[in-house]
């Protein structure tokens, strides 16, 4: 029985396409400020930070919008 070579496979599915790549929409660089992050209503954003951190949202957009932060990663839904 052949061992599968598994890392020359996924690349080949790779250059294929079949495994779809993802982009970045846009880097900002964090110097512990605020950063502004457009959203567009119903389409979530994630925003992945280096560490973990705490978001603040004011309460008169709080209804309107969900946040939730884990392991670094913040999500944003509008």
């Amino acid at each position: 029985m052949k061992s599968v070579n598994w890392s020359a496979l996924a690349g080949i599915l790779l250059i294929l396409g079949v495994v779809p790549a993802s982009q970045a929409v846009e880097i900002l660089r964090w110097e512990r400020l605020p950063l502004p992050v457009p959203l567009v209503v119903g389409q979530e954003r994630v925003v992945f930070i280096d560490r973990n951190v705490r978001v603040g949202v004011p309460a008169s957009v709080g209804d309107h919008l969900r946040v939730q932060s884990a392991g670094g990663a913040i999500y944003l839904r509008a």
